[in-house]
């Protein structure tokens, strides 16, 4: 369709205003999403470190958050697919074969006991 958000395909087939409604819907949406992250992590925080000013703790999570999202993101979901990829294309094979040679036994019998 090559529209770049949820609000541009509504707008396209049902025209202006159900599409304005959309792109409210979906900020509400983001804007709810991350007010959740910053209370979750305020709660940690405030949790392991005992610290009882609401206010210290909320802008700590706030700043945390944003810095995560500003320099590591992008590039720590990126460290993640690889290490997932190295993980389920090479490791997992490699622990299953390595399991049917020291129990001697073929797939058949191994399945049933795990």
């Amino acid at each position: 369709m090559q529209h770049l958000s949820m609000a541009e395909t509504v707008g396209s087939i049902y025209g202006r205003y159900p599409r304005i409604i959309t792109a409210l819907v979906d900020a509400c949406n983001c804007i709810i999403g991350v007010t959740m992250q910053i209370n979750i992590i305020s709660q940690s925080i405030g949790m392991c470190l005992g610290l009882t000013d609401p206010f210290l703790i909320t802008a700590f999570s706030t700043l945390l958050l944003i810095f995560y999202s500003t320099f590591g993101g992008i590039r720590s979901v990126a460290f993640t697919d690889v290490l997932q990829f190295i993980t389920f294309s090479i490791i997992i094979p490699f622990l299953a074969w390595f399991m049917f040679v020291k129990t001697n036994k073929t797939a058949s019998e191994v399945i049933p006991m795990i």
